[in-house]
């Protein structure tokens, strides 16, 4: 953990934490592609409007956490979402985020940029990358 080996007695607590980093990871960045699994509840809610600007509003159920992907009905580009977390008080809103700042990596289309739409909260992508092969170097000692 953090560059030193962890205790054997430690290792399954700080697996468990790893994974949960590493989903909520895929949730934030490939949530279209994680939506389409057959564990997600999906479904087709309502037709909203932001800004002048139309969208489909995709509700899904992922792990206890609610989604509202905001979806392009020209391009399917999703343009934002609100985010209800499970651990969120039933009678709070969700929290609502833009996505901004579109690029091309490996031939898929990548919002680079979340932000909070009436907050303050960022979160930038800002090191994507989309090799063919993965060096056997990334993957260390086995």
């Amino acid at each position: 953990e953090n560059g030193a080996e962890v205790p054997e007695v430690d290792r399954a607590a700080v697996v468990d934490r790893a994974f949960g980093y590493a989903l909520n990871d895929i949730r934030w960045l490939a949530l279209p592609w994680r939506a389409a699994e057959p564990d997600v509840e999906l479904r087709l809610a309502t037709r909203i409007e932001r800004d002048g600007v139309v969208s489909e509003r995709v509700e899904a159920l992922l792990e206890g956490d609610l989604y509202r992907l905001h979806v392009s009905p020209e391009t399917g580009e999703i343009r934002g979402w609100e985010w209800k977390p499970s651990a969120l008080p039933e009678d709070r809103e969700p929290l609502e985020f833009s996505w901004e700042a579109w690029t091309e990596v490996g031939g898929v289309k990548w919002s680079t940029e979340r932000r909070q739409v009436g907050g303050t909260q960022r979160i930038v992508f800002s090191t994507l990358e989309a090799p063919r092969e993965v060096p056997e170097s990334e993957f260390g000692e086995l």
